[in-house]
């Protein structure tokens, strides 16, 4: 197992706040592997978007649970699942979090596990109304 880079810029920021950060992106796996849109897109903050590599830029909470109940799940295989590998995360303040990874698609029909697509991304974690969330994503 690769381990993973935390850097802290402020010892305000404790272990609470840093597993918090990694509870979203399992979070983010969980709800997406259980294709429920609006779980899924409680985890962003209300001005959340989330930019694909090809383009697409969904802009706001509602619009992401829109895009994911209407263009995503419905058409995803049960046998896909969402699975992110944390690769390094900064914390900038207190409130504030940049965390570099990649995200696998695995395929786990047939018995096996197949990666079945894979891209490098940020996300950008902050404090809102006294909780963790998801503000940004970008995959390339």
């Amino acid at each position: 197992m690769e381990s993973i880079e935390i850097i802290v810029s402020d010892p305000s920021i404790t272990e609470m706040d840093q597993q918090a950060v990694f509870q979203l992106t399992k979070e983010l796996d969980k709800r997406w592997n259980q294709r429920d849109p609006s779980a899924f897109a409680n985890l962003f903050e209300e001005d959340a978007d989330f930019r694909f590599y090809k383009g697409a830029w969904v802009k706001g909470k509602d619009a992401i649970k829109t895009f994911w109940g209407g263009e995503v799940f419905p058409g995803m295989p049960a046998s896909v699942k969402h699975l992110i590998l944390v690769k390094r995360v900064r914390f900038v303040s207190p409130e504030l979090a940049i965390g570099d990874g990649v995200l696998r698609f695995i395929d786990l029909s047939e018995g096996q596990e197949q990666i079945q697509a894979e891209r490098e991304g940020t996300l950008i974690a902050i404090i809102k109304n006294g909780r963790w969330c998801i503000s940004a994503v970008r995959l390339v």
